[in-house]
This record gives structure tokens, C-alpha cells and sequence, in this order.
């Protein structure tokens, strides 16, 4: 297993890698991508490293100002996952890199749970 090391804020050659991602598929996982920018830097360093592939997974895909443009422009990164959270319908009619995870019936059948017990 590998991982990638880095503190906020980060500051350009602060994250590291640790361990061997030569030939393997690498998943970044965040909890939001706003700027996009911590993961558009992990893809290169992973890339970078010999990484076959790399895919992200964010719960909250804020998107904000040239982050889509960004991540479409991106060579290092395959696709990016994210949840509906945030309103991602302006996002699904374009072709993109961001795919979008529909978890209403998830949050609904949870929050049925909690209210009935």
C-alpha cells in the first residue's frame, strides 16, 4: 500500500509520496474539491511516479471557478467521482471527467432510520 503525504495549506513540492504505485491504479479520495488543486497535484506526483491510472473520489465536489475547465485539461487524471451533495446538474449535460454518484435514496432510507427509531 501507498500513500501520499501532505499537510494544508499545501505549498508547491510539500506533498510526498510513500511507497511504489509503478503499474497501479491510483484513487485519491478527499472529502472536497473546491480549487481541485490538491488533487490535480497528487495526480501528476502519482503519474509522475509510475502510476498506470489515477482516479479521485470526493464527497463534496464544490467545483469553483476554473476547477472543471482544470480537471478536463489534465492529463494525469483519468475521472473524478463525486456525490450529489452539491447540485452537479449544470455539470452532467457536458462531456467531463467529473462523474457524478447519486446518493439521495442512501441519505433518504438513512434519515427514515433515524426518525424511526
Amino acid at each position: 500500500s501507498s500513500g501520499i503525504n501532505a499537510e494544508w495549506p499545501l505549498r508547491p513540492g510539500e506533498m510526498k509520496l510513500v511507497g511504489d504505485v509503478r503499474g497501479r491504479s491510483a484513487i485519491i479520495v478527499d472529502d472536497i474539491g473546491d480549487s481541485c488543486g490538491t488533487v490535480l497535484t497528487a495526480s501528476s506526483l502519482l503519474k509522475d511516479s509510475g502510476a498506470r491510472d489515477v482516479s479521485a473520489f470526493l464527497t463534496h465536489g464544490v467545483f469553483s471557478g476554473r476547477a472543471v475547465e482544470r480537471i478536463n485539461e489534465c492529463e494525469e487524471i483519468d475521472h473524478i467521482t463525486t456525490t450529489n451533495t452539491i447540485n452537479q446538474q449544470d455539470r452532467s449535460t457536458r462531456p467531463s471527467k467529473i462523474r457524478v454518484l447519486d446518493i439521495s435514496r442512501v441519505l433518504y432510507e438513512h434519515m427514515k432510520t433515524l426518525l424511526n427509531s
